[in-house]
């Protein structure tokens, strides 16, 4: 499907949703403001998004999913799943988070989107009153080339800062949970220490997930059965990133860093393990079910018994495409070097 910058502009704008392209070094981005999204990253504008966008969106779908970068909260047992016992009947994105009710506001060259309101925790039986906040900025060229790239790669990228809050006396713990969804036949490394293995939250990932050298996770994102597997603070490094070739000899990589912190604590767990440590990082892969991969972090958390009411994490994007040789020579060297 074409998801070329025009193309994914004209898609959205015909059916009134309003985009905002924002030029970053060879490329640019493109955001959905009115839910809250990122929707593409175009290291060359005449080709295809290094993002999964959605060429089918109907905004009156049971869950209207353009793609993209969006935000969630979770924990997702809490809020998404009505019966723990029967998860396939009674799944359901939660409006007010998704697409939800965003304000969006441009400052010193970001755009800020901000979504309020209260959702409710189905398994504690509990409202949650919270507010959501993403500062959008684009990267320029000198921020982007923290790598060895020949003048044959583009390159373009964004900086991100997502707050969530909750009320001081919120009465369960809560955290945001960022994802970017990606198309599918590629490979993620995720940088890892040698020790520590992932969880299975569903699925069976089989010898789709490999270890590197370095002990980083490398998942193939080209299988058939549908999986999602996560990944607790120890051990990972803060980077993932996820290589595709595109066609016509080129590819495209892309790098998201992201912050662990070692000290606190993360609330999504596996549906039926709310005592087992949360996950910082998880990867769902949607194989015949959904067309799309997806590349997912989570903040610490807020609320409940964490001692803060709100959080603010900062994290960067950053997208390359060119020959495949060059592409594959920058991942070899983020392999081996754990460069972040």
């Amino acid at each position: 499907m074409d998801s070329r910058l025009i193309s994914t502009q004209e898609k959205f704008n015909s059916i009134g949703l309003e985009t905002a392209r924002m030029n970053s070094a060879d490329g640019a981005l493109l955001v959905l403001p009115s839910q809250g999204r990122v929707i593409g990253l175009w290291p060359n504008c005449d080709h295809d998004s290094a993002l999964w966008t959605n060429q089918d969106f109907h905004a009156d779908a049971v869950w209207p999913n353009p793609g993209g970068d969006r935000i969630w909260m979770a924990p997702e047992r809490e809020f998404f799943i009505e019966d723990l016992e029967n998860v396939d009947e009674t799944y359901k994105v939660p409006s007010v988070l998704d697409p939800g009710c965003y304000s969006f506001r441009a400052a010193e060259n970001a755009v800020v989107m901000e979504n309020a309101g209260c959702i409710q925790a189905l398994q504690s039986g509990v409202p949650v009153n919270f507010k959501l906040t993403r500062s959008i900025t684009p990267l320029l060229d000198g921020e982007i080339d923290l790598i060895d790239r020949s003048g044959l790669v583009r390159a373009s990228g964004y900086r991100e800062q997502t707050i969530i809050e909750v009320d001081e006396n919120c009465p369960i713990a809560v955290g945001f949970w960022n994802i970017i969804q990606v198309p599918q036949n590629g490979q993620v490394m995720l940088l890892h220490s040698p020790d520590g293995e992932y969880i299975s939250f569903f699925g069976d990932p089989g010898g789709a997930v490999n270890r590197a050298e370095n002990g980083s996770f490398m998942v193939d994102f080209g299988a058939s059965a549908s999986f999602k597997i996560g990944f607790t603070v120890h051990g990972v490094a803060g980077t993932v990133a996820y290589i595709r070739e595109c066609g016509d000899g080129n590819s495209t990589l892309l790098i998201r860093g992201f912050p662990v912190d070692p000290d606190a604590g993360y609330v999504d767990t596996p549906f039926t393990c709310p005592e087992s440590e949360g996950s910082v990082f998880q990867l769902y892969f949607g194989g015949r079910i959904n067309p799309f991969g997806e590349l997912e972090y989570h903040s610490p958390a807020v609320g409940g018994d964490s001692g803060r009411s709100r959080y603010a994490g900062d994290c960067f994007v950053r997208a390359f495409e060119g020959p495949t040789r060059e592409i594959d020579r920058i991942f070899a060297q983020m392999r081996s070097a754990g460069i972040s």
